[in-house]
């Protein structure tokens, strides 16, 4: 009947507070203009076509973005920048566990099922985001 604990459920007085997320405005216009980063402007060079001048295009992107990113981890200091990365993931991960956990019992009392959903829905994919990009920031962190 009931889901056994987790090692996140005895942690959980440790975790205080909520997961910082990505916020979607910071999202969108951190995408804006990426294409220009790594092709100047220009008639001929717009376009890219073909699958072997896209993956070259978007390799050479991908390098500039870890690049930066790398640059950018040298500013702090890797044990406080890990530990808070860290403990934000646990965070997220907990946050995450409590609305899969009584998401059905939030539906249920709902009268509009779908906007219940979708506000699940929602959530929980803004968490999954705030984890894969913490990931990739402990990774880097730790690589780096």
């Amino acid at each position: 009947m009931f889901q056994a604990p987790s090692f996140r459920d005895y942690a959980a007085s440790e975790l205080k507070g909520k997961p910082i997320l990505i916020e979607p405005l910071d999202g969108a216009s951190a995408k804006i203009g990426l294409g220009w980063k790594v092709k100047a402007r220009g008639s001929d060079s717009e376009m890219v076509e073909g699958a072997t001048a896209c993956k070259s295009f978007l390799n050479d992107l991908v390098k500039l973005i870890l690049d930066d990113l790398c640059s950018e981890l040298n500013a702090f200091d890797r044990r406080a920048f890990v530990d808070m990365v860290l403990r934000n993931y646990e965070i997220a991960c907990h946050d995450r566990d409590r609305w899969y956990r009584s998401a059905q019992a939030n539906v249920a009392l709902h009268d509009k099922t779908v906007t219940a959903i979708d506000t699940v829905m929602a959530h929980v994919s803004r968490l999954n985001a705030c984890l894969l990009a913490s990931r990739i920031l402990l990774e880097a962190a730790l690589c780096e």
